[in-house]
């Protein structure tokens, strides 16, 4: 089956930072669609989106509404969560409003936080993903082979360790402010774009809050105009805060770097922006060297 003859037609393209493709149909819906490919990895985000419960009241998790499937396309709809991105949410918002949030997405983080438990992760599984992100970032021909030299370093940092205490349990897996919608005059955010990993751990969400605040991600990808200053203030205000409120878990201290240094290379086997590449670059070599 063709997969134009298994979707409706006249849909609206939606730019995404991903490689699925997302529509916005004519039903209003959103559709996420990926080719046989990817098929096993957006079933897999499906799945975590169909069965993840927030219980914080001011973060609801975008429902899925339903999937479908044919030999070459896999994809599930969605309602269309109106509000704002984090950019032109922080444009308007008082200095009152912006704090609230960050006091709501640390209670959010917290909750994860409460409903995981500790565990003792074999190191063997940490450097593991890591290799095989060396792996593919060998494929991006956009990246420097030096960065290879970055990755063997933190692998043979990882192995002084014979495993990780980590919280398991819960988190959302793609926790950058691009995947919360602010719908403000409702006194609430959406949840999307949730993300299967290969460690369901809270600490996975509090290094993707670094990637944001660290690397400004949601403004990099922003078209429209936006108080760029303001941004990085704001971000400078929620860095602290997560840092201050966060460091007193141990796991979190002792390994916050080393998998914000995952997350970072985990980005660059699809990377092409030559400006981004820089920017996580050079933030691996902070981090090695920390």
């Amino acid at each position: 089956m063709e997969a134009n003859n298994a979707l409706e037609s006249n849909p609206f393209l939606v730019r995404g930072h991903s490689d699925f493709q997302v529509t916005r149909l004519l039903n209003g819906n959103i559709r996420k669609l990926s080719n046989s490919k990817n098929m096993v990895r957006l079933k897999a985000q499906c799945q975590k989106q169909k069965n993840f419960i927030s219980n914080n009241s001011v973060f609801i998790v975008c429902p899925v509404l339903n999937e479908f499937e044919s030999p070459e396309v896999y994809g599930f709809e969605m309602p269309f969560c109106r509000g704002e991105v984090a950019p032109e949410y922080i444009d308007r918002a008082s200095p009152f409003e912006v704090r609230g949030f960050i006091y709501q997405l640390i209670a959010l983080l917290e909750s994860f936080i409460a409903e995981s438990e500790l565990r003792h992760i074999d190191a063997e599984v940490i450097w593991g993903k890591s290799a095989d992100v060396r792996e593919q970032i060998r494929g991006n021909v956009n990246v420097s082979p030096s960065v290879l030299d970055l990755i063997d370093q933190h692998i043979a940092i990882v192995k002084l360790h014979s495993n990780f205490e980590l919280p398991i349990g819960k988190c959302h897996g793609d926790l950058t402010l691009s995947n919360i919608i602010f719908d403000d005059f409702n006194d609430r955010y959406f949840l999307i774009d949730f993300l299967d990993t290969y460690i369901d751990s809270p600490l996975l969400d509090l290094v993707k809050i670094s990637q944001e605040t660290r690397l400004l991600w949601t403004s990099k990808f922003m078209h429209q105009t936006h108080d760029s200053a303001k941004y990085q203030i704001v971000m400078n205000v929620l860095e602290s805060e997560v840092q201050k409120h966060f460091s007193k878990y141990k796991w979190y201290k002792k390994y916050q770097s080393i998998f914000e240094f995952q997350n970072l290379i985990r980005l660059l086997p699809y990377a092409s922006d030559h400006l981004i590449i820089e920017a996580i670059v050079k933030r691996l070599h902070l981090l090695i060297t920390a």
